[in-house]
């Protein structure tokens, strides 16, 4: 199964995506959502242990964090060209 979806990953979209890593972002994707849903994840996908789990949440955390960044970089960005163009 899993060579038949890289296979079909690849006719439709031109890369080849392994079964893992649907799991991977359905995981990472419920850390997203919320804390909440982030409990569910070791149930859901069968994992052994809370480890694996929060290694999603603990990614999920760091994609949120890069969003904060990256927004404030702009923000300062757009400030620092305004200020320029009133000089």
């Amino acid at each position: 199964m899993g060579v038949w979806i890289k296979q079909l990953t690849f006719q439709l979209i031109g890369v080849a995506i392994p079964p893992h890593f649907f799991r991977d972002c359905a995981a990472t994707t419920m850390a997203l959502s919320s804390a909440e849903h982030a409990r569910g994840i070791r149930a859901i996908l069968g994992h052994a242990s809370d480890r694996t789990s929060e290694r999603h949440y603990n990614q999920a955390s760091a994609i949120e964090a890069g969003r904060e960044l990256q927004d404030i970089v702009l923000k300062r960005r757009k400030a620092a060209k305004i200020s320029k163009m009133r000089i």
